[in-house]
């Protein structure tokens, strides 16, 4: 699927710019009271996480809510990783990055035309990977 290239390419591409930062910049914040570096890194892990609790979730029942308070969960992905180093945020990243690309894999092409949110999902994914790339080459 070609919008799966799309997200895999993206992908690496931000995992080849976070390897790239050195440990001074990791928390250091644009502007005060704004996120870090590690924060924004924390929060595209809880999106991917997400991602695909929710494209199982699309599979089991198509009509589950997936609405969200998202604020609250930007927050929560970022706090709940406050005590996790850089090293181990960007791991639990890759291990997210490589469910999702396995269970893309395994779609059948029938289940994506009977439910368009995995592409309108992907596409936002891939989105806010470059949104979020571009905010990051401000530390480096």
């Amino acid at each position: 699927m070609k919008l799966c290239e799309n997200l895999s390419t993206v992908e690496e591409e931000f995992i080849q710019l976070i390897e790239s930062f050195n440990t001074k910049v990791r928390d250091q914040k644009i502007d005060e009271g704004s996120w870090s570096a590690k924060d924004v890194l924390s929060h595209i892990v809880g999106w991917e996480v997400e991602v695909v609790k929710q494209f199982k979730a699309f599979l089991l029942n198509p009509d589950v809510d997936d609405n969200y308070d998202i604020d609250s969960f930007n927050k929560s992905s970022v706090e709940c990783r406050k005590h996790l180093s850089w090293d181990q945020i960007v791991a639990e990243l890759k291990t997210a990055q490589a469910e999702l690309s396995g269970f893309l894999s395994k779609l059948t092409q029938k289940e994506i035309d009977e439910e368009e949110r995995f592409i309108e999902w992907v596409d936002v994914l891939a989105n806010h990977y470059i949104h979020h790339a571009k905010q990051l080459r401000q530390f480096g």
